[in-house]
């Protein structure tokens, strides 16, 4: 109480009301600091940036009964959807070339690997961590993922209230289905979670979790069951990723407009564009199953973030729709 009269302020409730007890996530720090000593537009932008200080680049104006009039920010934030943006945006912020700016589920890639769900999920009616949720055939490859990685990684959530442990699978919001198939990942930084006696002043573990479709896949040639294993393995197939909608990029770029367009519809319309035709390219004869077959077979390193990336798909495209058999690699790069 002594540091905010010193700095002249005082913390409120949604209502106006002085602040005794409550939980300071709803509050908000008001007082005469907020107050221009005179009318010039020198004094408010002044208070205004003072302001954007103390609010974490984000002011909210409110009448004498609390009522929100209108918000102010200079940062990319919208708490309606719950999107909040780094502190100051650089121009890493908004590439998919960048771990800044990266999609934390398919890591800047547009697309992610789905795969046969019978092959996978027994039980959708089980909860994640239950032993009949996954197949057999998946539970025995995936023992020590699902020890290590997944129930950890619940865990984790559940500790911060982030996660039903007793909802099944089945009745799980999208987002949280889409979380357990596709993955999350995120670097460490401050918030991150520590390991048990390790020092709080450092940050030194995080949360990580690539995902059940993607762990499968690369556990399945572990598998005794050949006939399980190439199912696994023939059913992977390219999705646009469910989380950028395929831009590659952090939620926060649907907030940078340019010319009145979402910056992230800006990326994602010509890759989306090509993946939208892929899927309704018709299927009627064996020539036309053929001709989409190969396109997938061709975006696959894409989706696998094969070592060799662009040059493996141009070298996939030739093989499949030319009679040459390899590609000088050279001629790969330079295109």
């Amino acid at each position: 109480k002594a540091l905010l009269t010193k700095e002249r302020l005082r913390l409120v409730n949604s209502v106006g009301a002085a602040a005794d007890g409550e939980d300071l996530a709803e509050l908000r720090a008001t007082g005469e600091r907020f107050q221009p000593p005179d009318e010039s537009d020198e004094a408010r932008l002044a208070a205004l940036r003072d302001a954007f200080a103390v609010g974490a680049r984000y002011v909210e104006l409110r009448d004498e009964k609390g009522r929100l009039r209108s918000t102010a920010t200079d940062r990319l934030v919208d708490l309606k959807r719950g999107i909040v943006g780094p502190m100051s945006t650089l121009p890493a912020h908004f590439t998919r070339h960048d771990a800044l700016g990266r999609c934390p589920m398919c890591t800047g890639r547009r697309v992610v690997t789905a795969l046969d769900d019978a092959l996978v999920v027994a039980n959708p009616k089980r909860t994640v961590d239950d032993d009949a949720f996954l197949t057999a055939e998946a539970n025995a490859v995936m023992k020590g993922v699902r020890q290590n990685e997944l129930k950890p990684f619940l865990r984790r959530l559940a500790k911060e209230e982030l996660w039903d442990a007793a909802t099944p699978f089945a009745r799980l919001d999208l987002a949280a289905r889409e979380l357990i198939l596709f993955g999350f990942w995120s670097r460490p930084g401050p918030g991150s979670f520590l390991k048990p006696g390790g020092n709080p002043t450092e940050v030194s573990a995080w949360l990580r979790w690539d995902g059940l479709y993607r762990r499968v896949l690369d556990e399945a040639d572990r598998s005794r069951d050949a006939g399980w294993a190439a199912g696994i393995r023939d059913s992977a197939r390219p999705v646009r990723c469910p989380r950028c909608g395929g831009s590659g990029l952090q939620t926060f770029a649907k907030l940078l407009n340019v010319s009145g367009v979402p910056f992230d519809r800006w990326v994602r319309s010509a890759q989306s564009s090509m993946y939208d035709a892929i899927d309704r390219l018709e299927t009627r004869s064996s020539r036309q199953r053929r001709t989409k077959e190969r396109l997938l077979y061709c975006l696959a390193p894409l989706v696998k973030a094969h070592p060799e990336g662009a040059a493996a798909v141009a070298k996939r495209a030739v093989q499949s729709f030319t009679t040459m058999d390899a590609v000088d690699a050279d001629v790969v790069q330079e295109s």
